[in-house]
């Protein structure tokens, strides 16, 4: 294999590199728990999964849609058991109805009294959920489903989410309907999220499952210690024959000053300083390529910093803590040189 390949495929497993938290093997415990018991229950248990911007909760979802999601084709029908849409800016439940049409392939979409009638197409989506086997729908952004905190719009929401995980069809045959009905849905987002299901008493009383991820905090000697081994973890997953020692407690101080303890900035700051060590042909990230993905990278990394529910703490301009031209990273650069002139 020619060392350009060996380059591009260390390049390939560094956005492949990641660690596996508690919060994540907790929630999807019980996403398989609401989905394992659905037939059992009543009424549908939703979940509430919130947290500020980067914190990880989309990258949760894509880990367990990767694991647990199954498509197959029978007799000329999809069957799916995993429905999962992402929003994007403002949106409405009619809206969010049509792209799960969509994903179940429904060909006429039935339109209702007016624009923001979400009745008939929700009940035609519902029907092809049942279809097709779904046993749960992810809607991950589901801020951008309530632009306002008004309790007109948590009112029509909380109808449309209740309609949809919980409304059954009912016949001579089951005048109750049946449990496959009771379809849970997933609200993945900020803390509106979180206000809205609060806001109304009947959704809240079938959305048993709060979950919040937080960012990394590095106040007292646990938090350190916690983002420390966190990173040691992250260091021991990268493609490189020696360890960065990214969790070394100084080193460690220093990434938690430009990434603020986010998930999503942290992995834009090492996979780009990992991008550099690789293309210098380095046994390991040096502070030097950390310098240079900071810089490469400012406003990227700033960007993430100014959600709405941003502190002034985050706000402040990003520092680059590390030492562009590290000792370390010449004598290391000194070494190789050496090592290939023998």
């Amino acid at each position: 294999m020619s060392e350009e390949k060996k380059r591009q495929e260390r390049v390939e497993k560094l956005g492949n590199a990641f660690v596996t938290r508690k919060i994540e093997r907790d929630i999807h415990k019980s996403l398989d728990q609401v989905r394992a018991t659905r037939l059992n229950a009543r009424e549908p248990s939703n979940v509430v999964i919130w947290g500020e911007t980067g914190v990880g909760k989309s990258f949760i979802i894509e880990q367990y849609l990767a694991k647990r999601r199954n498509i197959t084709e029978e007799h000329g029908s999809l069957r799916q058991d995993l429905i999962a849409i992402e929003l994007e800016g403002a949106t409405s439940p009619v809206l969010i109805a049509a792209e799960l049409a969509r994903q179940l392939q429904l060909p006429d979409l039935p339109k209702g009294r007016t624009n923001s009638d979400a009745g008939p197409i929700t009940q035609a989506v519902k029907h092809q959920m049942l279809m097709q086997g779904v046993e749960m729908v992810i809607i991950d952004e589901f801020h951008h489903i309530a632009p306002n905190e008004g309790a007109g719009t948590a009112g029509r929401v909380a109808r449309w989410v209740k309609s949809l995980s919980k409304k059954k069809e009912r016949s001579r045959e089951t005048p109750f309907g049946v449990r496959e009905a009771n379809i849970p849905i997933v609200m993945v987002g900020t803390e509106k999220v979180h206000d809205l299901v609060l806001k109304d008493a009947e959704l809240l009383s079938i959305t048993p499952y709060f979950f919040e991820i937080g960012r990394y905090t590095h106040d007292t000697p646990a938090e350190q210690q916690r983002w420390q081994m966190l990173l040691t973890e992250l260091d021991d997953r990268l493609p490189f024959d020696e360890f960065s020692c990214l969790g070394e407690p100084e080193l460690a101080f220093k990434i938690h000053q430009v990434t603020y303890g986010f998930l999503r900035q942290l992995g834009q700051l090492v996979t780009e300083a990992g991008r550099l060590a690789i293309e210098r042909g380095l046994p390991r990230i040096t502070e030097a390529e950390l310098y240079d993905s900071v810089e490469t990278q400012r406003v990227l990394l700033q960007a993430g910093r100014l959600s709405g529910s941003a502190s002034a703490a985050q706000r402040k301009a990003i520092p680059n803590p590390f030492d562009g031209g590290t000792l370390d990273a010449m004598r290391l650069r000194g070494v190789l040189e050496d090592a290939m002139m023998l």
